[in-house]
């Protein structure tokens, strides 16, 4: 009985363990998904285009920029459209 209680008790660490790296807990924990129109999704900024369309994935939601060149490479702003999930 000992050791199925203890079983039980390391299952449900483990569990929450999986959870936590779960893509939603990574969304809610503050970080972001972002992809290209054909899905591709972002790793550097490098492969971005001023003037193209992404769409943001964040923990309640997804919404769309567009890229920004500010002349550092870097940069979006909002598009304005937001879908709520």
């Amino acid at each position: 009985r000992t050791r199925l209680t203890e079983s039980r008790s390391e299952l449900r660490h483990l569990a929450g363990l999986l959870n936590s790296l779960g893509p939603q807990a990574v969304l809610d924990r503050g970080y972001a998904v972002v992809s290209k129109g054909d899905g591709a999704i972002v790793r550097d900024p490098e492969d971005l285009e001023s003037g193209e369309e992404l769409s943001v994935r964040v923990a309640r939601g997804d919404f769309e920029v567009k890229v920004s060149n500010d002349g550092t490479g870097r940069g979006a702003h909002g598009a304005g459209r937001r879908r709520k999930s």
